[in-house]
């Protein structure tokens, strides 16, 4: 089970759940795994090392229809396949250790926005991204909290 940030590219006046079904209804078209587009592997050029800036030591993934990148010590994950970009991260950590994830999740998801021009979409919290940023984690922790205490703690 993980927090999931989905970052997708919204007509206007489409709902967040529109934009939703768009993107589930386009992948499942593809009916298999189409080519990254030259603009989406310049995109994930640039998200990569901006990335690194804010997490440190990443491992990157990928193949000509994916790319992924993992930092372990949070779980954080951003995946690119076709069209689909989204950031996940299980619920591993509590209180003010899950507001720092949050907080990098929240800044990845950013970079990611700024780099693809999709709009990022915290479907837990019904929210932009955007918003919750200048709102900061706080909501986003109290589920951390709730789902996470339902799981044994995780041994480092």
């Amino acid at each position: 089970m993980s927090y999931d940030i989905y970052l997708l590219q919204r007509l206007p006046g489409q709902s967040w759940e529109e934009a939703l079904e768009a993107l589930e209804e386009a992948q499942e078209a593809l009916e298999g795994e189409a080519e990254l587009s030259d603009e989406t592997v310049a995109a994930w050029e640039r998200i990569v090392p901006r990335a690194r800036d804010l997490l440190g030591e990443i491992a990157l993934f990928g193949s000509e229809s994916h790319a992924e990148l993992d930092h372990r010590p949070t779980g954080i994950q951003l995946s690119i396949l076709g069209d689909e970009v989204a950031i996940s991260v299980p619920y591993w950590t509590r209180g003010e250790d899950a507001e720092d994830v949050l907080s990098k999740v929240y800044q990845l998801a950013a970079i990611a926005e700024q780099e693809t021009g999709l709009e990022a979409y915290d479907p837990q919290l019904g929210e932009a991204v955007a918003d919750l940023l200048r709102a900061q984690p706080r909501a986003a922790v109290a589920l951390f909290d709730q789902v996470a205490d339902r799981f044994p703690r995780r041994l480092s």
